[in-house]
């Protein structure tokens, strides 16, 4: 990890770590609640990793404000709370994000599969008190209503799909 970090730091392209956004998003999500297993009922408490992760994604930023990395993929054993990741970081995308009416897709190999961290985003919402009144759960969306940000689960089969400008 160490090495990564320095390798990002090194690069010329522009791009700069902000750590004032990159700590608004793990701040944000550190005060999500988890809503399954032996933590249900308790404030997320991220890992080391998870971290990382996280101001890996919002923290690199451009001249423009831009992200650096607009996909990322990670690859974690079973049982490690990647469900949970993904829904704590769509909802943070969908409140924290600055684009109108923006697009968040749960993506996977099945619709069961995305339908699992689908879930995972409105047991977050409805179980994190102060999120219920920023937000419609509906059956297969779920709307932020300031900017009108949706987030729904696609399978693999949507990746044939046109019209679909996913900001996350």
């Amino acid at each position: 990890i160490k090495m990564l970090c320095e390798n990002l730091a090194a690069s010329p392209d522009g791009y700069y770590f902000d750590e004032k956004e990159a700590n608004r998003y793990t701040k944000f999500i550190e005060n999500l609640y988890f809503t399954e297993g032996k933590k249900a009922g308790t404030k997320v408490s991220l890992e080391d990793w998870q971290s990382f992760i996280i101001a890996s994604m919002f923290g690199w930023r451009n001249a423009q404000g831009l992200r650096r990395f607009t996909e990322v993929t990670i690859y974690v054993p079973k049982r490690n709370g990647k469900s949970a990741l993904a829904a704590f970081i769509a909802v943070a995308s969908a409140m924290l994000g600055k684009e109108a009416a923006g697009q968040i897709y749960l993506a996977a190999t099945s619709r069961e599969q995305s339908g699992i961290v689908f879930k995972a985003v409105k047991r977050t919402i409805t179980g994190t008190p102060y999120l219920n009144n920023y937000f419609r759960v509906m059956q297969h969306s779920v709307i932020f209503n300031k900017t009108d940000t949706s987030i729904k689960a696609l399978s693999s089969e949507a990746s044939n799909a046109e019209g679909l400008g996913a900001n996350l």
